[in-house]
């Protein structure tokens, strides 16, 4: 079959739907312009115990009271239709498959006695997808032409989906990670092997803005101060000359002045896709670690997590960020033997024996994971 220019539209707009809140429906309206029909939809169906049903439609849509029939209906067949993939079923008339009275009259209230069908499909979480169009009993048979072209975007769709599929784990995937990064306070950068920065997440974004420590010059990751300067760029260059070493890692502290703590940064060799020629190119993951900012701030994540009262709770979180038995008599103003009080109770409950194994079953639990997360 020779593509016209409204096939080609078609197919460009199916890639173009990967990224849409809700997609395929453009393309699902486009395919009925080339193929007349009332409706076309694509199928979701979960092929695990849940069994349950989506559908991305164009065209007349199932009011909501009778898309339990269409299902019951689906339901009860001795032989559910298998569609596969490059295999068409074509129904010119509904009436002579025998199907329930009930599918009968939906099928006849919605005027598609007439059906195409075709499997897209299978995902590894077990969802198969189909493409379906349904026309009036009035209407022509589908032709051939008709036919060939519904196989042929099946095929487009096919791609499509499995790529936003994966674009949709990737997605999650990225945002899991960037999430708990924040939560923890633990700015990522990618720098390349002149110091460029190619990213930055919006802890380190912070960081550099604050201009203690660590700054950004002429679009490069530089130290403020020179001494820090010097060391970071020979930590990239020992980086970027070691070709032994499996995972090549360096590290080093970044003082900041007004007595703030010290910046912990980690670097760590990676191989990334160059952006214009998308070579593999060397580049370098750097992370930083801003002590102050890595106590859990929702100590109720504590009081769940521990068992601890909501005052045992606030003294864990005060514990955990570095406050001394003095600072947290004043700020939640109680007294010494309160606090002792409450400390025995904490130990009991955290299954500790001393303050230093306190603070460090607090701070590598999944407190600070509980963060708000800081919008720059």
């Amino acid at each position: 079959m020779v593509l016209d220019s409204a096939v080609n539209a078609l197919i460009s707009r199916i890639y173009d739907d990967v990224r849409e809140e809700r997609p395929w429906i453009a393309s699902l309206e486009s395919l009925r312009a080339l193929i007349p029909c009332h409706t076309m939809a694509i199928e979701a169906v979960d092929e695990t115990a849940d069994q349950a049903t989506y559908y991305f439609a164009a065209g007349r849509r199932v009011h909501a009271s009778d898309i339990g029939v269409w299902e019951e209906a689906s339901q009860v067949r001795n032989e559910p239709i298998p569609f596969e993939p490059s295999k068409l079923v074509v129904f010119n008339d509904w009436r002579q498959e025998c199907p329930t009275p009930g599918f009968l009259q939906l099928l006849e209230k919605y005027d598609v006695l007439r059906s195409m069908s075709v499997g897209i499909m299978q995902s590894e979480d077990m969802v198969r997808y189909s493409l379906h169009s349904g026309r009036s009993i009035q209407g022509s048979s589908y032709s051939k032409e008709e036919q060939e072209l519904f196989l042929l975007v099946a095929q487009h769709f096919a791609r499509a989906i499995q790529m936003r599929l994966d674009l949709n784990r990737a997605r999650t995937s990225d945002w899991i990670q960037t999430d708990a990064m924040e939560r923890l306070s633990v700015g990522g950068l990618v720098i390349d092997a002149r110091g460029r920065i190619l990213f930055t997440n919006d802890t380190a974004l912070r960081l550099l803005q604050d201009q203690h420590g660590l700054i950004v010059r002429n679009g490069h990751l530089r130290a403020l101060d020179s001494l820090a300067e010097n060391e970071l760029l020979e930590c990239i260059s020992s980086l970027l000359d070691n070709s032994c070493d499996p995972e090549p890692v360096r590290a080093l502290t970044i003082e900041r002045p007004e007595n703030r703590g010290s910046l912990y940064v980690v670097l760590r060799k990676q191989r990334a896709r160059e952006s214009i020629s998308d070579r593999w190119q060397d580049v370098i993951q750097v992370y930083i670690h801003d002590p102050e900012l890595s106590y859990c701030e929702n100590f109720t994540i504590f009081q769940q997590l521990f068992k601890l009262t909501r005052s045992e709770a606030a003294i864990a979180a005060a514990i955990a960020r570095g406050d001394s038995a003095e600072d947290i008599e004043k700020s939640l103003n109680i007294t010494h033997n309160t606090v002792r009080a409450h400390l025995r109770a904490i130990f009991s409950k955290t299954n500790v024996g001393s303050r230093a194994e306190l603070v460090r079953v607090l701070n590598n639990c999944a407190g600070p994971l509980a963060n708000l997360r800081v919008v720059s």
